[in-house]
Formats: C-alpha cells, sequence, structure tokens
C-alpha cells in the first residue's frame, strides 16, 4: 500500500510540475565567434516548470547585459552528441555554465550550481547571474591585457 501511494504521489508530482517536450536544438561543435564567449543553459528533453523559469531569467539577463558581449547558447544534454558536456563540465545536473573562447577555442569554463538556489526568487537569481557574467568578462578582459 505504501508503495502504491508513493508512485501515485510521485506520477502526480510529475503532471504538476508541468513536464513539456522542448525543442531540439543542437549544440555547436564549434564556437561561431571567434573570441566571443558564452552563456551555455544545459537543459534535457523535457523540462519541468523549473527548467523553464531558469531559462526565461538567464535569456532574459543575457539579453538586457550582455547581448552585444558575449553568445547566448541552448545545449539539449539528452541528444547523444551532446552528453560529452556533462563530462566535459563536470554539471552534475542541468545549469547555466559560462565559456571563454579565445581565437576560436575554449579557454576555460565556469559551472554556475548556485543558479538553483535563486530559482524562486527572479531578481535574486537575475542579479546572481549578472554579477558572475560581469566578473567572468573581467578576468578575460585582464587576460586579453596581458
Amino acid at each position: 500500500m505504501i508503495k502504491k501511494t508513493f508512485f501515485i504521489l510521485i506520477a502526480g508530482l510529475f503532471l504538476v510540475t508541468g513536464f513539456k517536450k522542448t525543442e531540439v536544438v543542437p549544440a555547436p561543435h564549434k564556437v561561431v565567434s571567434l573570441d566571443k564567449s558564452a552563456v551555455y543553459y544545459f537543459h534535457g528533453n523535457r523540462r519541468c516548470f523549473t527548467c523553464s523559469v531558469m531559462e526565461k531569467y538567464s535569456r532574459s539577463v543575457y539579453e538586457e547585459h550582455f547581448k552585444d558581449k558575449v553568445d547566448f547558447k541552448m545545449v539539449n544534454i539528452d541528444q547523444r552528441e551532446n552528453k560529452h558536456f556533462i563530462s566535459d563540465y563536470n554539471m552534475p545536473f542541468r545549469t547555466v555554465v559560462l565559456v571563454k573562447v579565445k581565437d576560436g577555442k575554449e579557454n576555460g569554463y565556469k559551472v554556475l550550481h548556485e543558479t538553483w538556489q535563486y530559482i524562486r526568487k527572479e531578481q535574486a537569481f537575475k542579479n546572481y547571474l549578472k554579477k558572475q557574467i560581469e566578473g567572468f568578462l573581467l578576468s578575460e578582459n585582464k587576460e586579453n591585457e596581458k
């Protein structure tokens, strides 16, 4: 009886969170811009409401503050050709990753694990992401001055 109740509870949770199928967007294997770093939002085939919110907030910060400074890429890590990103960036879960690019090649990254802490507080999430991207770009500019 307990197992059956647990199963029904979990099934109901999936229905309530609103899983939805997303458009399949292949990940870039080569960086398009030679020296333009990127904000990557990694997602799966199906995303819950919270995952969709993360995309919405991330895209909003990008479009409002960084559109001319970095690229914004959405990558479906459930696709076989994109699974390598999980180990490449040591991602235990879907999240946002900042990637430095120099001379058309990846030159460092930062996984933003803390995005999940702020997901229920829109302004805190946006402030956190903006600050992380600004710091990332600042460190990139200092490296270019050397």
